[in-house]
């Protein structure tokens, strides 16, 4: 076997280990805290989502949140004071708030309607 095919079969048995194992836990099973959900010196709860993703709630444990989240939207100002624009807020079911960033904040005095095809559950 030449040397570019054993680096090729190393790197692959790398990858299938890894998508055997869940991105929130330890090679004995354990949940551990995901690192960038680490600020100001502890861990927090944050919401991840991607392109066409739907969201999902990593806690501060490192456990996965398994109900529903729900996406609304929020007014906030403008920082040339030219009025308005919609930030996209999340709530769960057991009423915790994040903004768009997916960082955790205070339930908004002013908030929209969901917006439509939110069905975000996560179980």
């Amino acid at each position: 076997m030449s040397k570019t095919q054993e680096l090729l079969n190393s790197l692959n048995s790398l990858k299938n280990s890894n998508e055997q194992q869940s991105a929130t836990q330890s090679l004995t099973g354990k949940l551990f805290p995901v690192e960038s959900n680490y600020i100001n010196e502890k861990y927090i709860d944050r919401i991840y989502s991607g392109y066409n993703q739907m969201p999902r709630l990593i806690q501060a444990d490192g456990s996965v949140y398994t109900g529903k989240i729900y996406k609304k939207s929020r007014p906030r100002p403008r920082i040339d004071g030219s009025g308005n624009f919609k930030q996209t807020i999340y709530v769960t079911a057991d009423d915790r708030w994040f903004d768009n960033s997916g960082i955790p904040i205070e339930k908004p005095n002013t908030v929209d309607e969901e917006i439509e095809n939110n069905d975000t559950t996560t179980d």
